[in-house]
């Protein structure tokens, strides 16, 4: 709820801070338009038909500022749920006050009634002229007749409300219906137009119906906090039991409870008095009323409201009633001239407001459908690798270990970085001794290619598994001869069905004798003379 606590404006604003959004009145009383201010939901500028002058531009300054000294969380409260307060001036571009910027009322302050064709008229706050109706006068309109526990609550925040403003020493003066609204389930009220509050006193101002006889309008004098507290005992005699006019005739039909209790004391003494001076404060009507309404013992109520912060409807510009010269007479004169518009409809028979539908939650999500970019890969199976590994991975150099033979039956590999052994089983060449236990040292040939340091014996390796290698056959392999490394870190498999050539590991030349033997270039060679 936007309330004077949680104003996100600064007490002056410039006019173009406050940009103009959805109209919601023009020329109605004081002020030349009304509007909802965008980019910001839930707040008004109230811009005035003149500019002020320099006494009302500080008294307005003097306003907006008052609810910070306050100490008490409790009147505070009030504040914000219960008044319309100013919290920011707006000036022009030569610094002049040319309106204000106030809260917009909640949404539970506002009603669709029934006009007399049965149709409901547009949306407008529901005035608290509404709560001062004879008990036949709300079901052709679409509302419930409020019990006494309503009429409470409302009589309990009006005064919690005057009390406040005496304690600052503001005079309000413009009490009227139509300026405070009234939420027909839970009884809350909200006061408006605070802006032209006086300090101290204030210039004589008063509505039909309303007049107080020691303020009267021959002579007009200025009005003060005392003035308030008689128009305060009047609407309270009014809202507690629907009688309108006279106050002592609504003082009359009071309930007994109230009316022979202290509460009825203090409101007779206003009501009689023959000095503004006699008349008792708003803190003593308070305690009074609390005292004789716990005499009352009223049933708990549970109100259900919905949540002030969601998002309203757009504001419109004033229509004409529905049916104008029938249902717009029927009209009380403060419900075709509210300051602001909203929206929440009556049911048929006006027992509750039809709340927004409540908030549905949205289905399980479904799954997600597989991605465009891949749609019948498997959904956690990596890509097959380029070169798929054998069932089982060829044994590999060790660091500073000699070359390990493959596996029996195993062709060797087509790299030729470095010399293979024959297989362990395959007895060598009759020109070539059997494998030693300690490698031969390096042999000249094949060129390019340093034999390695140490070779260890050969170590028979585990046998392949019985199962027949992939179908997939291996990318094409290099020749034999092919100085390329590798394309992988493991050695590509070998084809499996091609026996090893002579050529793939080739032996030493035939004129190469044992490891102690001479290099085959000096044997070559004819003996000198």
């Amino acid at each position: 709820m936007n309330s004077w606590s949680g104003s996100p404006f600064p007490p002056d604003v410039r006019l173009s801070d406050v940009p103009q959004g959805a109209v919601l009145a023009r020329d109605r009383g004081e002020s030349r338009v009304v509007f909802e201010i965008a980019g910001h939901p839930g707040w008004l500028a109230k811009l005035y038909r003149s500019p002020l002058g320099v006494v009302d531009a500080a008294r307005l300054k003097a306003l907006t500022l008052l609810p910070a000294t306050l100490t008490d969380p409790a009147q505070t409260d009030v504040v914000d749920r219960c008044t319309c307060w100013p919290v920011s001036r707006v000036l022009d571009e030569r610094g002049t006050v040319v309106g204000v910027v106030v809260a917009k009322a909640p949404r539970r302050f506002f009603a669709a009634l029934r006009g007399l064709s049965g149709r409901p008229t547009r949306p407008a706050p529901l005035e608290i002229d509404w709560l001062v109706r004879e008990p036949e006068a709300y079901g052709p309109r679409g509302l419930a007749v409020p019990d006494l526990g309503v009429r409470v609550t409302a009589a309990r925040q009006l005064v919690a409300f005057c009390a406040l403003l005496e304690q600052w020493d503001v005079v309000y003066g413009d009490w009227s219906y139509s300026n405070v609204f009234w939420a027909r389930n839970s009884g809350d009220v909200f006061v408006i137009d605070l802006d032209t509050c006086g300090i101290e006193r204030r210039e004589w101002i008063e509505s039909p119906e309303w007049e107080d006889p020691l303020f009267p309008n021959d002579s007009q004098p200025p009005l003060t906090v005392h003035c308030d507290r008689f128009k305060l005992a009047t609407l309270l005699v009014r809202c507690l039991t629907g009688v309108r006019r006279d106050p002592r005739t609504a003082y009359a039909a009071l309930p007994d409870a109230l009316r022979e209790g202290r509460f009825g004391a203090v409101l007779d003494r206003i009501l009689a008095a023959d000095t503004p001076g006699e008349r008792p404060g708003p803190d003593e009507l308070s305690a009074a009323l609390e005292e004789d309404v716990a005499a009352l013992d009223l049933p708990v109520r549970i109100v259900t409201e919905e949540p002030d912060e969601l998002e309203e409807p757009e504001g419109r510009e004033p229509e004409p009633d529905e049916s104008a010269g029938s249902d717009a007479a029927a009209e009380p004169a403060s419900a075709r001239t509210g300051n602001v518009t909203g929206h929440i409809p009556l049911t048929a028979n006006g027992s509750a407001p039809l709340p927004r539908p409540p908030a549905v939650p949205p289905p399980p999500a479904s799954p997600p459908p597989p991605s465009p970019a891949a749609p019948h890969s498997p959904p956690h199976t990596p890509p097959r690798p380029v070169v798929p590994p054998p069932p089982t991975a060829p044994p590999t150099r060790a660091a500073g270990a000699g070359t390990i033979p493959p596996p029996p039956n195993t062709p060797p590999p087509a790299s030729q970085d470095v010399p293979m052994p024959p297989p362990p089983r395959t007895p060598p060449p009759a020109h070539r001794p059997p494998a030693p236990a300690v490698a031969p040292p390096p042999v000249p040939s094949p060129p390019k290619t340093p034999p390695p340091p140490t070779t260890a014996p050969p170590t028979a390796a585990a046998p392949p598994p019985a199962t027949a290698p992939p179908p997939a056959a291996p990318p094409p392999m290099p020749p034999p001869p092919s100085e390329s490394p590798p394309r992988s870190p493991l050695p590509p498999p070998p084809p499996p069905a091609v026996p090893p050539p002579p050529a793939a590991v080739p032996p030493p030349p035939p004129a190469v004798p044992p490891p102690s033997a001479v290099p085959p270039r000096p044997q070559s060679a004819p003996p000198r003379t």
